[in-house]
């Protein structure tokens, strides 16, 4: 298991159910269901909420739901996960050539 992430993890589970996490929207960017226990967060709000086994059962028997599949909210907040990574490094670049710029 060395070297294992969670994107291994994810690529081969049907869905996910986490606490509040960054986990969450790597999952729902891989169009996979997530699920979130029960801890008062209103960002997850609308995903399905886990607080006992009756509410996991429930999750699990959806899983095959592909309507469930896009959490279409969060990625309307959060953006597409393509042009987020191109914004991050034009970022990043813009950085490095300033700080480049000022010691030059």
């Amino acid at each position: 298991m060395k070297g294992f992430t969670i994107h291994h993890a994810l690529d081969i589970v049907d869905g996910m159910i986490s606490p509040v996490s960054t986990t969450v929207l790597d999952c729902i960017y891989l169009a996979k269901p997530a699920a979130v226990f029960t801890e008062q967060t209103p960002l997850f709000s609308h995903l399905p909420q886990i607080a006992g086994i009756e509410d996991v059962e429930n999750f699990i028997a959806t899983l095959g739901d592909s309507a469930k599949m896009v959490d279409e909210p969060l990625l309307r907040q959060f953006g597409n996960l393509e042009a987020n990574l191109a914004h991050a490094a034009e970022a990043v670049e813009n950085f490095m050539l300033h700080e480049l710029s000022r010691t030059s």
